[in-house]
Formats: C-alpha cells, sequence, structure tokens
C-alpha cells in the first residue's frame, strides 16, 4: 500500500513539474521560428551635407507592420526645426523633404512648412525587416550651439520623439521612443 501511495505521488508530482515548466517556457516560444517575439522599431538620424537623414527599420521579429511615423521635435534639447526654405527660420542650406527609399512607399508625400518641428508619414506597407530612409535639412534653434546652428550634434536631438502606429494581428496601436544622445530612437518591447 505504501508503495503504491509513493507512486501516485510521484506521478502526481511528475506532472506538475512537466505541467509548470510547460506554462513556463510556452511565452518565450511564441513566435514561429521558436524565438522570442518582439516588436523592434530603430530609427537613426545622420547628420550630413547637404541632406540629413532619416533610416528607420523595423526588425520585428512578429508580423509588425508600421503604418505611419511621427517626429516630434519640441522637446529636443536642440530646440530643432525642419529648415525647407531658401532664406526662412533656418540657416543657409535648406532641403525639403525626399522619400529615398523604393521599396517602402509612402500614401502622400508629407507637406512641411520651413520651421516646423512636427512632421507626419503615413506609409501604403511598411512590413517587418524592411528599411525606409528620407532626408531634409534640421537645424538646431540654440544660441550657443557646438558646431553652429547649420549641423546638429548627438545631444541636440536627444529628447526629440517618434511615435509609431503599428498593425500587428489586425490590432492597430501607437508606439513611442526618445532620441538618445546618439541620434537613435528605438521601440523595443515584447508582443502585445
Amino acid at each position: 500500500m505504501l508503495f503504491r501511495v509513493q507512486s501516485v505521488c510521484f506521478a502526481i508530482f511528475a506532472i506538475l513539474v512537466m505541467t509548470s515548466l510547460t506554462m513556463t517556457l510556452a511565452p518565450r516560444q511564441a513566435h514561429a521560428s521558436g524565438e522570442s517575439c518582439r516588436l523592434d522599431l530603430n530609427v537613426k538620424f545622420i547628420e550630413s551635407a547637404p541632406r540629413d537623414r532619416f533610416v528607420i527599420s523595423n526588425n520585428s521579429t512578429a508580423n509588425v507592420e508600421i503604418l505611419s511615423a511621427s517626429f516630434d521635435l519640441s522637446q529636443s534639447q536642440g530646440n530643432l526645426i525642419f529648415d525647407t526654405e531658401d532664406g526662412g527660420i533656418g540657416v543657409e542650406v535648406f532641403q525639403k523633404f525626399k522619400s529615398e527609399t523604393d521599396a517602402v512607399k509612402l500614401i502622400l508625400t508629407p507637406e512641411i512648412n520651413d520651421g516646423d518641428n512636427q512632421l507626419d508619414i503615413a506609409f501604403e506597407s511598411f512590413a517587418r525587416n524592411e528599411v525606409y530612409q528620407f532626408s531634409i535639412d534640421v537645424d538646431d534653434q540654440n544660441v550657443q550651439s557646438d558646431l553652429g546652428q547649420i549641423r546638429v550634434t548627438s545631444g541636440e536631438l536627444k529628447g526629440a520623439k517618434v511615435t509609431f502606429l503599428i498593425r500587428q494581428n489586425d490590432v492597430r496601436r501607437p508606439v513611442s521612443a526618445l532620441f538618445d544622445n546618439n541620434n537613435n530612437s528605438r521601440v523595443h518591447q515584447n508582443c502585445a
């Protein structure tokens, strides 16, 4: 009788351990390939002459589509603006918005006025593993600036914000990130 009770107890213990392991491991293997499911959107700003560049990468492991990207420079440490008109608010060189990527298409080319600090881009389709790049001139408005107002240094973009509207499994939601001292912004999360 004692042997039978011990066998039953061992069987129940084994079932509990296996169930616990399955529940612990299951969320980590939610993605079909077995790797963790994650949302990973990156933006890199590249100061260049005559055109500054923003490079957006959708490195998500899940089926995440970017529907739009909204840039807000109003809280940037350099008080940054888009310089799109000759003789306008910006300094010397000016450049209008220009799409630099053929693979990712825009619904409409955005209209940006000289001196604006916000920019909204809507995409026809921007799937995972795709990269979109655009160019424009960005100037700072600081009286005392490391390299003058015509060039943006690393710390001047810090505090600017990018907000993405994404679609994942037919659910739309916004996600945001701030730019850091290295001119990078990254949304990195586990899947919803």
